[in-house]
């Protein structure tokens, strides 16, 4: 956490927080899995995820038990 304008960073930091949740849980509602990744992630590491869950998804059986609209 920042020293200076620690309050403010706190106010920011927790908005983008509850942002992302609203987000997450809209797109969810959608049929869309929300994956996350930080700027700072290996991008192999990041693209093995990406992958891993799409053939999670495209494997998975057609009778619908999860949306298969999307990620």
């Amino acid at each position: 956490m920042p020293k200076n304008n620690r309050e403010w960073w706190q106010a920011k930091l927790r908005r983008n927080i509850e942002r992302d949740e609203e987000k997450d849980a809209e797109l969810s509602q959608l049929g869309w899995e929300v994956l996350r990744f930080w700027e700072h992630e290996d991008p192999v590491t990041v693209a093995v995820e990406i992958e891993r869950v799409w053939r999670e998804r495209r494997d998975a059986p057609a009778d619908g038990a999860r949306s298969r609209r999307g990620l």
